[in-house]
């Protein structure tokens, strides 16, 4: 091999991690947005229905971030086998 066609795989090896850095920053900020909005609403669904604020809100708010990062780790763990 060449020096010009090790320069060549070296920026396209580059190219690729960089698009697979994007990607995983990519899901991890929508992934953890999305779980942390939608038990956000659930737990203000439970502090209206039951009147318990702002205790509802906050459980959901806390119960959204392990649900959120095995999410994540999921996608992850599936985005770096291929």
């Amino acid at each position: 091999m060449g020096k010009t066609e090790d320069k060549r795989l070296a920026e396209n090896y580059d190219k690729y991690f960089k698009s697979k850095r994007l990607q995983a920053s990519m899901y991890t900020f929508s992934i953890t947005l999305s779980n942390v909005a939608f038990f956000s609403f659930l737990g203000y669904l439970v502090d209206k229905y039951f009147p318990t604020e702002p205790y509802g809100l906050i459980v959901g708010i806390v119960i959204s971030f392990p649900i959120g990062q095995f999410m994540v780790y999921k996608k992850l763990k599936q985005l770096l086998k291929k």
